[in-house]
């Protein structure tokens, strides 16, 4: 009688050929895959710098437009000549006086634009609260508030300004005239201090992110009651 016979030998496994084919499709889909996922994440990238660029924009026109409509005397008139609310108006900065409600009179409020030296601009609304007992309405012999003593704190920011020529204030006087810089000069006797007769102010802010994509808001704000109140603060 013959022995027993062995096992036959499995034949499970890949071929080379088969391995060979096996990467070819690996190879394929991972060309295919990789660009989409690429775009995918730059798309969102894109996006989300964006949604950041518009958020600035928005909080910080928010911000200006609220603070303006508190705009208010800081002072009462002397001599004749009035104490505005906005000390300083141009296109691009604007620094002026809010009734905040604060207990030692009105708020000083600096918006302007800043350019660093690699060129890239950046918008800044900062608030100053006023030394206690300095405004004249806490029964300082003062004629005006004074913010020596406290440290002026961040409203708002805008990173990439890009508003190039437009201006971001452009001011409305009484009477419906505009003009992006208002005359400083201020005598006494009515209507000849521009800087008190303004009635509102036009913001425009544009921003860009890294891409290049634009940002923009524009708004309006009115002064509510800007006259010198000894109620104020």
């Amino acid at each position: 009688m013959g022995g027993a016979r062995r096992g036959a030998r499995g034949e499970d496994g890949f071929t080379l050929v088969e391995m060979m084919i096996t990467c070819v499709v690996l190879g394929i889909a991972m060309a295919a895959t990789v660009p989409v996922v690429t775009v995918f994440y730059s798309e969102s990238t894109a996006i989300n710098r964006t949604y950041s660029a518009v958020d600035q924009v928005l909080l910080a026109s928010e911000a200006i437009n609220q603070y303006v409509r508190e705009a208010v005397e800081p002072a009462p008139a002397s001599g004749g000549v009035p104490t505005p609310p906005f000390a300083v108006a141009t296109a691009t900065s604007a620094t002026f006086y809010a009734d905040t409600g604060g207990a030692n009179g009105p708020e000083k409020v600096v918006a302007q634009v800043s350019t660093a030296a690699n060129g890239i601009k950046t918008f800044t609304v900062t608030g100053t609260p006023a030394d206690p007992n300095s405004c004249p309405m806490t029964g300082s012999s003062g004629t005006a508030c004074t913010y020596l003593h406290t440290e002026p704190h961040y409203l708002a920011k805008v990173t990439n300004l890009a508003n190039g020529a437009t201006p971001v204030f452009t001011y409305t006087l009484a009477g419906g005239t505009t003009t992006n810089a208002p005359s400083t000069s201020c005598t006494a006797g009515a209507g000849n201090c521009p800087l008190d007769l303004i009635t509102g102010v036009a913001i425009t802010l544009e921003a860009k992110n890294a891409t290049g994509d634009m940002a923009g808001y524009q708004s309006m704000a009115l002064l509510f009651a800007p006259a010198y109140d000894t109620a104020v603060g």
